[in-house]
């Protein structure tokens, strides 16, 4: 039997994860597959603030707006931000092919501070910098920008290391996922699962009426408010 789901028609929870009512016929299924996948690429990789501390300036605060950011997308965005609040300093920011970043400032010697989630998406180590006219970073921010390659679709109807599609992720394994559906850069993912990819075994009685989305490490996927819906195959 096929079924389509959509957080949309959600009983209770959100688009990352949720329940559906069911009224599946009376008869047993003890597999699922994912045959159709649509979803919507709404989720953020960044937010946060860093503080720049000036000689001359003193401590000024940048909020980074939660958004999906490149490296050049987020370059624009800091420049645009330290103009606006380093009134009568003048700075620059630049970064390489490879993804490192340089603060640099012909004006004042200044200091940097990031938030804990922000340091290594502009490849720096956690803490704040030395005071100088210039601070370029360690590391690429490429890795820390980078959407992940794939979005699990999952459900607690299903367990087992060796069911489903297994996720191995820092010497874990990640369970009850279904289906990992590649991304892409913005719109909305439309995935077909290939003919030859096995269905996942159900836990012995349990209907797959819950639903979410998680990246390969097992974190979820906020889409924002957007919805996101899959058809599936019962067997």
């Amino acid at each position: 039997m096929e079924f389509i789901v959509s957080s949309r028609n959600a009983t209770s929870g959100n688009s990352s994860n949720f329940t559906i009512a069911t009224n599946f016929p009376n008869r047993t299924f003890t597999q699922i597959k994912l045959m159709d996948a649509a979803i919507p690429m709404t989720f953020n990789n960044t937010s946060g603030s860093i503080t720049i501390t000036g000689t001359n300036s003193g401590a000024s605060i940048i909020t980074i707006t939660p958004d999906k950011y490149t490296v050049p997308t987020l370059l624009s965005y800091i420049q645009t931000a330290i103009t606006s609040v380093k009134v009568g300093q003048v700075y620059a920011v630049s970064a390489t092919a490879t993804g490192l970043f340089t603060f640099t400032s012909s004006t004042e010697l200044f200091s940097i501070t990031f938030a804990p989630t922000n340091a290594a998406q502009f490849g720096f180590a956690s803490g704040t910098t030395s005071t100088a006219d210039s601070q370029t970073s360690a590391f690429s921010a490429f890795s820390a920008l980078q959407v992940d390659a794939f979005i699990c679709i999952c459900s607690s109807a299903i367990w087992g290391i060796d069911n489903g599609t297994v996720i191995m992720e820092q010497n874990q394994v990640q369970n009850h996922v279904i289906a990992a559906v590649p991304t892409c850069c913005s719109g909305t993912v439309q995935y077909r699962n290939p003919g030859y990819a096995p269905p996942a075994l159900l836990i012995k009685n349990v209907l797959p009426t819950n639903f979410y989305i998680t990246f390969t490490n097992g974190t979820p996927v906020n889409l924002n408010g957007a919805d996101w819906s899959a058809k599936f195959l019962l067997s």
